[in-house]
C-alpha cells in the first residue's frame, strides 16, 4: 500500500484499470481471482458482483471487507481454469493481478470468454516485465517470474479469434498492463 500512498491513494490507482470496465446498472460482473475484494470497493453499486478465488484465505478476507463496506457480492472458492458458471452468463469479466501466475493462461482466458455475454466487457490487468525486475530480490517473485521460466507479457496471443475492441496500454509507471477487450 505503499506504492498507492506515494502515486495518489489506493482509489486513483486501482481506477487506472477499472476505469476500463464498462459496467451498467443491474450488470452481472464477475472478478476472477477476486482476492480480499478491494476493486470491488471502487466499482458501481448498482451491480451483480460475483468473485471466484482458488484461495480460502483470500475469500475469508473478502467477506470481511464485503461487510464492513456493505458490498453486493457473490463468492465462490474455483479455479480460474474451471470456472462454475452457466455459459454467457456475465456482462462484464475481469482478472487483476493473478494471470502472471495461473498454470494455464489460456486455459484461464477460455473459460473469461465462456462465461461472458457477447458484448461483454473484459479486461485482464497484471505486472509487466519491468515490474518483475523491480521485485526481482523478492522469492515469491523470482520463483514465478524467472525469464527463462515465465517470461511476462500480457497475453494478447491466447485471446480467442472472437475477441474484438482489443487495446493493450501500460499503466502504473510501466509496472502494469491493462488489457481491454469485448466477446464478440
Amino acid at each position: 500500500y505503499l506504492y498507492y500512498l506515494l502515486k495518489g491513494g489506493e482509489e486513483g490507482q486501482r481506477n487506472e484499470y477499472l476505469r476500463h470496465l464498462n459496467i451498467g446498472s443491474g450488470d452481472r460482473v464477475l472478478e476472477i481471482s477476486v482476492g480480499n475484494g478491494a476493486n470491488i470497493r471502487f466499482l458501481r453499486r448498482d451491480a451483480d458482483y460475483f468473485g471466484i478465488d482458488v484461495s480460502y484465505g483470500q475469500l475469508r478476507r473478502c467477506r470481511t471487507l464485503q461487510k464492513k463496506y456493505r458490498l453486493n457480492i457473490e463468492l465462490f472458492q474455483a479455479e480460474a481454469e474451471y470456472l462454475p458458471f452457466c455459459d454467457e452468463a456475465f456482462d462484464t469479466v475481469f482478472n487483476v493481478a493473478s494471470i502472471n501466475y495461473f498454470e494455464d493462461k489460456k486455459k484461464a482466458i477460455d473459460e473469461m470468454f465462456r462465461v461472458a455475454k457477447p458484448g461483454a466487457s473484459m479486461m485482464i490487468a497484471d505486472e509487466t516485465e519491468k515490474a518483475a525486475r523491480a521485485h526481482n530480490h523478492l522469492p515469491v517473485f523470482r520463483s514465478y517470474f524467472s525469464p527463462s521460466k515465465n517470461p511476462i507479457e500480457a497475453p494478447v496471443d491466447l485471446l480467442p479469434p472472437n475477441a474484438t475492441d482489443i487495446n493493450l496500454e501500460e499503466i502504473r509507471d510501466g509496472l502494469y498492463y491493462c488489457l481491454q477487450f469485448r466477446k464478440s
